[in-house]
């Protein structure tokens, strides 16, 4: 280990801190993405859970190829011993997403028509580009994982709980099934019957911050500069989206609904989005 690494706290800002701090503008660029594209998967915009399944096949390719690269990793006898400590440090099992995912596609594919599950198929051949591109900078950079455990986990424990609550809010005949295909977005505390995971988010963010502690200096920009590229992946993959989704007619917008609740509307969110990060813009 260098001489740069466990530096003492007055050094310089945590590496939490410094993400925060770091990805703000995009982390903020991508949330309005997100709000302004979910609708659009739900009632009264789609009838059925198709373009929902689509989206997270995509994103899914991200949780898959870092826990794959950790996976091997932390079974690899001859891997680094500082990294696999940092690795070991982080390593939650109830965290995983990959199995729970395709649990989900799965329930999916079984309620949707023959049609829609070749569509899925489709998709994910076409999708595995991004699995690969995480991958190879995981090969080439083993140390920026923490960037992807950081953004991908706090998100699901923050943002994913609007998400969960809004997809419970389709109700059952959008499903397609009395069973909502949703583990996805589940942390399940038998302790505390939730599903949020609160206890989990401490322990993830008390691991993560001894992984951190064990880095250089240079690695933690490494870190700092792959969440940035991380969240310019995010966005890349809803324009990979909005060229390989049929879309669907759409019901009426009804009074109260999403303000984003339309394709137009949407379309003008992520070029706003998009000039800004441009230009440099801070969103309001």
């Amino acid at each position: 280990m260098t001489s740069q690494a466990c530096q003492g706290d007055s050094a310089q800002p945590s590496l939490p801190e410094q993400l925060r701090t770091g990805t703000r503008q995009k982390h903020h660029a991508l949330n309005t993405l997100v709000m302004a594209n979910l609708p659009l998967c739900l009632p009264p915009h789609a009838a059925r859970p198709l373009h929902y399944a689509k989206g997270m096949i995509l994103y899914g390719q991200i949780y898959s190829a870092f826990e794959d690269f950790m996976a091997v990793q932390l079974a690899c006898s001859r891997a680094n011993q500082r990294l696999a400590w940092m690795y070991q440090s982080m390593y939650l099992p109830q965290l995983l997403r990959k199995s729970r995912l395709q649990s989900d596609i799965e329930v999916l594919k079984s309620r949707l028509g023959r049609s829609e599950t070749e569509e899925l198929e489709s998709l994910a051949q076409k999708a595995e580009v991004f699995y690969q591109r995480v991958k190879s900078s995981l090969l080439r950079r083993p140390h920026v994982l923490l960037a992807y455990t950081w953004t991908m986990y706090l998100a699901l424990f923050n943002g994913g709980r609007w998400i969960r609550s809004r997809l419970i809010s389709a109700g059952v005949e959008f499903w397609l099934g009395e069973a909502l295909p949703l583990s996805f977005w589940e942390f399940p505390d038998h302790v505390h019957a939730n599903v949020e995971g609160e206890q989990l988010k401490e322990q993830f963010k008390i691991g993560f911050s001894a992984a951190a502690s064990h880095l250089t200096d240079d690695e933690r920009q490494d870190v700092v500069e792959e969440t940035s590229q991380l969240f310019d992946l995010c966005s890349e993959m809803v324009g990979f989206l909005d060229r390989n989704v049929r879309t669907e007619p759409l019901q009426e917008v009804s009074a109260g609904s999403s303000p984003y609740a339309t394709p137009l509307v949407a379309k003008r969110s992520l070029e706003c989005i998009r000039c800004r990060q441009t230009c440099g813009e801070r969103p309001r």
